[in-house]
């Protein structure tokens, strides 16, 4: 009976060894982890990843510099190119649409229309080439951010842009009356006399 004690509790021994084992191996791990992650820290602790005030501080000249110019550029460039430009919708009764687009060749002023018809690229290019084949011209555009960048809101509407300056014209006058009322009483008139011929 002693013997038979003595053998469990030397099983029971062993086995307490056995499981201490892989509890120490774990400590060990985990022990060897936050030492890892102390070396770490401190190999981080002294360094600065943001960038310094005063170098964020020297681009803003630079960054100031680059915006002048490229208003600088803008401005020269809209100065540089007056421009003449009739707006149209495919809301105007055809005959006036068809009128008007020829009226507009004739003078080489370009034609700008909102958008598609019923909202269909295909309708649309056949609408734009109807009228190009039908009028023998050219010169339309579909391009709504004129419409946009010049607040054009009545159709038709003659545009008239020189020096930074817009003479605006809408309703139904007819174009070669529009051209001559910006040549005799607008700020563009000089472009418009041009257009006319008489500059």
């Amino acid at each position: 009976m002693l013997k038979s004690t003595l053998w469990v509790a030397g099983l029971l021994l062993l086995g307490g060894t056995v499981q201490a084992d892989p509890n120490a191996a774990n400590r060990q791990f985990l022990n060897e982890q936050l030492q890892l992650d102390r070396q770490r820290h401190q190999a981080l602790a002294g360094k600065i990843f943001a960038p310094t005030p005063s170098a964020s501080l020297q681009s803003i000249p630079y960054i100031e510099q680059l915006k002048a110019q490229q208003q600088a550029r803008l401005a020269q460039k809209q100065k540089a190119q007056p421009r003449i430009m009739m707006f149209v919708s495919f809301s105007l009764p055809e005959a006036e649409l068809k009128q008007r687009v020829a009226d507009a060749a004739q003078y080489g002023i370009p034609v700008i229309i909102r958008g598609m018809v019923n909202g269909n690229m295909r309708q649309t290019a056949t609408a734009v080439a109807r009228l190009v084949n039908e009028t023998k011209t050219g010169g339309v555009e579909i391009e709504p951010t004129l419409f946009r960048k010049f607040s054009v809101t009545v159709v038709p509407q003659l545009i008239v842009t020189c020096d930074g300056k817009i003479d605006r014209l809408s309703g139904d006058l007819a174009l070669p009356e529009a051209l001559k009322k910006v040549a005799d009483e607008g700020d563009c008139a000089e472009t418009a006399r041009k257009r006319l011929g008489e500059g």
